[in-house]
Order: structure tokens, then sequence, then C-alpha cells
């Protein structure tokens, strides 16, 4: 009988809406693995269902590292598949059963697959995700064809993707050492370099938080996060663009995409002295290739 446990990462969370992201997902899989990174309130929280278990870590190691923490909990534990989720995603009643179909008759077909997703509509524009494409001559944002069941995809994001446990000895773990911001777009790219293909299913579609607030600059709308965010955002840019094994078109695209974001932010929004400075030392530390943490330099 296949197994699926769902690896939930927490961080101060709204605990109200925590527990809706549960709901919506607690009866879909086997186990949940709640991973708190540090969270001054998850005490707080009655995770109570019989088939869910909490792992406390002592401080905030970043998403990857904690999302590392539960799949690795889940290979422990005999998990076929894993799933990963966000703290305010919230999910259809057959989302992981419409994910592991397709993934099933892919490999029948003779794919291999990566990572496969779940469509997403952010609960801030209200809007259908966009994907991203390499398209043999640029990389390219291209809007969700929703005639079409499934599509491929360079890289899917880490929530509402669902992973065959085998795929991780092929492809590797998450990149604990970029904390957090990029770390779905490495590990889909890595997985596409050793010959693995990755799916948006678009039958099913989460309600996920991309963000704190949206922005409309030159007629495109743009994801605001904290000024810390701008410093990851940045500085992992510079190092994926960095790595051998990227592809040339992503590589020019995540470069050009740093360099507007800089002036974006830096320009447009607020607190703009504390993010420049941020993103100033996201180029300086992504040169020198200092990863993990930010440590106030």
């Amino acid at each position: 009988m296949t197994k699926t446990f769902a690896v939930l990462v927490t961080y101060n969370p709204d605990l109200e809406k925590l527990q809706a992201a549960i709901n919506s997902i607690l009866h879909q899989v086997d186990q949940l693995v709640v991973v708190d990174n540090g969270s001054g309130n998850i005490d707080m929280f009655d995770l109570a269902a019989e088939n869910s278990v909490l792992e406390k870590l002592p401080d905030n190691m970043g998403i990857a590292y904690a999302q590392n923490v539960g799949i690795k909990f889940s290979i422990k534990h005999h998990a076929d598949y894993v799933f990963l989720m966000d703290q305010d995603s919230i999910f259809a009643p057959d989302t992981v059963k419409t994910l592991l179909h397709h993934h099933q008759q892919l490999v029948t077909d003779g794919v291999s697959v990566g990572a496969i997703a779940c469509a997403y509509r952010d609960t801030n524009s209200h809007q259908l995700n966009f994907i991203w494409r390499d398209t043999g001559s640029k990389v390219e944002r291209l809007a969700t064809d929703t005639s079409q069941r499934i599509e491929p995809v360079d890289f899917a994001i880490s929530s509402g993707s669902l992973f065959h446990v085998p795929v991780f000895s092929a492809v590797g773990l998450m990149d604990s050492s970029l904390f957090i911001d990029l770390v779905d777009i490495e590990w889909g790219l890595r997985a596409r370099s050793r010959g693995y293909s990755n799916f948006q299913v678009n039958e099913c579609a989460m309600a996920h938080t991309i963000g704190d607030e949206k922005i409309k600059i030159l007629g495109r709308s743009i994801s605001v996060h904290t000024p810390i965010r701008d410093y990851y955002l940045i500085r992992n840019s510079v190092l994926l663009a960095k790595r051998k094994n990227m592809n040339p078109r992503w590589r020019k695209h995540l470069f050009v995409r740093s360099f507007l974001f800089f002036v974006i932010f830096s320009v447009f929004l607020n607190e703009r002295k504390k993010r420049l400075y941020l993103m100033i030392c996201g180029f300086r530390d992504g040169a020198c290739n200092h990863a993990g943490r930010w440590s106030g330099r």
C-alpha cells in the first residue's frame, strides 16, 4: 500500500491559518510531519491529530533545512511519497490523490518525474499562477494553460509539490545553504539537469500566499516581502547563476532578474535604504560565495 507523508514547515505562524492548512491536508495523507523553525508561538498550538507529529528545531534554520528534516523523517518511516506544504496553503479535497494519479501515469508512460505540483491561486491578487519554462532561446513567464490538465514546468513551487521518495537519492535533498528563496527553483533545475521532468497539474489549484502584498509596477504585478528577503533573493540569484551546472538561459535570467529587482525594490518600495543596503550585501555575498543564514555583516 502506498504511503504518503506531508511535510509542513512553520515559522511564527498565524495559528488559525495553520489549523486551516492542516485541516485541508490531514485526511489526504498517511502522516503529517510539522517541522517548526524555532517559532515563538508554536507551543500555543495543539497538534491533536493521531497521524501527525511535531519536530521542533531550536532556531530558525531556514526553509530548506526544515524541509530536509521532514523528508528524512518520512524516508525513515518508510514513506513512498513526500508532499511539501507551507503553513498558509489550503488544498482541495482530492489534491494528493490527483497528483498521485498523474505521477503514476507519467511513470507508466516512461517519464522520469522530479516534482509534480498543483497550480495555485494567490490570496493577495486572486490570480492563477504563472509558470516558467525554458523555450530553448530564453526563459519565459507563461500563463497557466487551464485547458491542459497537466503541463511541463522548469520548476514547481515547493508548497503543493509531490515527490516519489527514490528521486531524492538521484537528485538529492533541498539545498539548505540557500536558507530561503529560490530553493524550489534550484531543486527543480537540478532535477532537470539530471534527466528528470517537473510538472504542474492544473485541474487542482491550492490557495497560497506569495509575499506580504502585491504591487503594480510598469503594468506588472510584483510580490513584496520583508526587506531581509530581498537579501536572500539577490544573493541566491547570484549564487545559482554562478553554478557550473546551471542552464545558460537560466543563468542569464537570474542575473537580469536580480538587477531588475535591485532597481525596483530600491526605488519603488518602502524602507528603501534598508532594502538597498541588504541587496548590496546580497550581491557581495553571492559574489563571494557566502551562503547560509544572513549574519548581519
